[in-house]
Parts: structure tokens; C-alpha cells; sequence
């Protein structure tokens, strides 16, 4: 019963505070995070030793560099390339497993009563429904009042995308897509992590979340320095993102969403994003996805999803699928803390 109290208070502490407005732990941990990448990872040896740098400076290097034969050339880069993956692994688990070993050594000396006050200010920090509501409602407003340029803005503190070549329709389906995954990651998985693995596990989804923002998106600048953190998060929210799939497919069209779940879930390379997007897509007869702009370049994706192409108030809709869901969820932690 514990843990379905600490997760129902700091659901509703979320919903009356939203994220705390100064002295946010996680804003000191980006700072820190971006310390820790200027230094172990700097553009120039990118733009050296990646597949995605200039072909025509790379050959010219290796020219320079007589007698470097091409067999050698590739050599050399591929050992750059691991240097980058053994740099950005080690970052990884140098600004994490410390925070997570600090949470447990924590939970474990706290007395009861403060130990439960303790997990449930964990979950309340990590857990984001009233900032990703609030930012969508800003995107829906912006439209409402017909400022474009003020919805991709807002649009921007929710993707990690370029959002300046985007219509009218793209930011709604765009902001739609991003509720329906950030309702997985940065809601669900929180409190199904809490629920397996206690505040530690809390901190450990948190923090693998925030870096895969930061690092783990496969860019050239990040392919190789962010590879750990994509793959653990993926890894972290394979059932949480499965989870949350079925619950959008239970209170959603359970057919439609069924055979999105079916048909469309190994259509983009996230192993995690696309089974979600595409499940609460097809719950809310809605067809999203495409290409879209990514650092600047045209990348190219599947649409996802089965139905109409949304309009603007598809957003509040997908906004009510997660409040519906999140509700799901504490029916399910409550059931599992009485199992216990």
C-alpha cells in the first residue's frame, strides 16, 4: 500500500506544482552533463573520425597523411570511432551510477516515515505530466491564435527536433506524436520503475532519459559518444513503453489500435517509439508521423497510425489519452502494492 501512496501523492503533487520553477535537480545535472561532453567530446574530432564527416576533407587527410593506405584509413577510424563510444560510455556512467548508488544508500539508511517521504519527492521529480499538458496546451493556443511561429516555439521545449520548416499540420501531428511518446517516457516509465525498483530506479530512468535527449539521438555528432545512453534507455523502457501501448489500446479503439500495434510497430529504428506512437495513434483513429527535419536534414519516416489526419483538437484528445492512462496506472499500482 505504500507504494501506491507514494506514487497517487506525488502524481497529485505533480498536478498542483507542476516542475519546480528554480533549483530543479535536473537542470544542475544538464549543466553538469554538458560540462562533462565539452570535455570528452569535442566537435573537431567528430568532424575527423565519423562516417557522417566531409568524405572529400577525409580523403584529403589521408592523401597528407602518405604512405596511409586506404585499408589503414578505415582502421583508424573505426578505432576513433570506439574511442568516442568508450568516451561517451564512460561519461554515461560517470554522471549516473553515482546519483543512483546516493539514492539507494539513502533509501536504505532513511526510518520508514522519511523513506516514504523521500520516494515520493523521487517520483515527484521525475514524473512530468502538468509541464508536458501545459506545453501542449501552449501549442494548441498558439494555433488557436494563429501565430506560427509562436506554436514551433512552443513546440520546441517538447521535441528535440527542428521544428522551423513545419506547417500548421505538421505541429499538430508533431505535437500529438510527442504526447503519446513523452506520455510513455516521461510519465509511465517513472512510475513503473518506481514500482519494480524503488527510488533508484526512479533516478536511473530519469537520468538515462535526460542524457538520451542530450546525447542519443543518432546525429553525427552523437552516433558514437551517445550510443550507451540510447541503448540503455531503450532498454529501461521496452516494458514500461509496452505498457503504456496497452493501456492507450484499453481506453482507446481497441481494433484500430490493435492492428497498429500489429502493423506498423517495427516501422521506424526505435525500438520503444514507434510501438507507442503508433498504438495510441491507431486508439485515437488518428494518422501521424512522416518525414520531418532533424539537425537540419530531411529525414524519412513511415506514417503511423490508422485514420484521420488530426486536427487541432486531436491535441486535446491525445492529451486526455494520457490522463486516462496515468489514471489506469494507479489503479495498477495499487493493485500490485496489495499483491505485496
Amino acid at each position: 500500500m505504500a507504494n501506491f501512496l507514494a506514487v497517487a501523492i506525488a502524481v497529485f503533487l505533480d498536478r498542483l506544482f507542476g516542475e519546480l520553477p528554480i533549483y530543479h535537480p535536473l537542470k544542475g545535472f544538464t549543466r553538469f552533463a554538458t560540462y562533462i561532453e565539452d570535455h570528452w567530446h569535442r566537435q573537431d574530432e567528430i568532424s575527423k573520425h565519423t562516417p557522417q564527416a566531409d568524405q572529400s576533407q577525409l580523403a584529403s587527410q589521408v592523401q597528407q597523411a602518405n604512405p596511409v593506405s586506404e585499408e589503414s584509413g578505415k582502421t583508424a577510424n573505426q578505432a576513433a570511432e570506439m574511442g568516442l563510444k568508450i568516451k561517451g560510455a564512460l561519461a554515461a556512467v560517470f554522471l549516473v551510477l553515482p546519483f543512483v548508488a546516493l539514492t539507494a544508500i539513502i533509501s536504505q539508511s532513511l526510518p520508514v516515515p522519511l523513506n516514504f517521504v523521500f520516494n515520493v519527492f523521487i517520483l515527484y521529480l521525475a514524473i512530468g505530466a502538468h509541464n508536458l499538458k501545459q506545453h501542449s496546451l501552449d501549442v494548441q493556443n498558439a494555433l488557436i491564435g494563429e501565430n506560427l511561429e509562436m506554436a514551433r516555439k512552443n513546440l520546441a521545449t517538447i521535441v528535440n527536433r527542428d521544428t522551423n520548416h513545419m506547417d500548421r499540420q505538421d505541429i499538430i501531428s508533431t505535437c500529438i506524436e510527442s504526447i503519446i511518446e513523452n506520455g510513455s517516457e516521461m510519465i509511465l516509465a517513472p512510475i513503473f520503475l518506481f514500482l519494480v525498483l524503488g527510488a533508484p530506479g526512479v533516478v536511473l530512468c530519469t537520468l538515462v532519459h535526460t542524457l538520451n535527449n542530450m546525447w542519443g539521438y543518432q546525429g553525427p555528432h552523437y552516433k558514437n559518444f551517445g550510443w550507451l545512453v540510447g541503448k540503455v534507455n531503450s532498454i529501461l523502457n521496452w516494458a514500461p513503453s509496452r505498457m503504456a501501448a496497452f493501456s492507450y489500446i484499453l481506453l482507446g479503439d481497441m481494433k484500430n489500435g490493435w492492428y497498429c500495434l500489429n502493423g506498423q510497430a517495427k516501422t521506424w529504428n526505435s525500438p520503444n517509439a514507434e510501438l507507442v506512437v503508433a498504438t495510441g495513434a491507431g486508439a485515437l483513429n488518428l494518422e501521424i508521423g512522416g518525414d520531418l527535419y532533424y539537425q537540419g536534414q530531411l529525414k524519412t519516416r513511415s506514417k503511423l497510425g490508422r485514420g484521420k489526419i488530426p486536427d487541432l483538437s486531436d491535441i486535446a484528445r491525445a492529451s486526455d489519452l494520457i490522463e486516462r492512462s496515468l489514471v489506469l496506472w494507479l489503479v495498477f499500482s495499487l493493485v500490485v502494492s496489495l499483491g505485496h
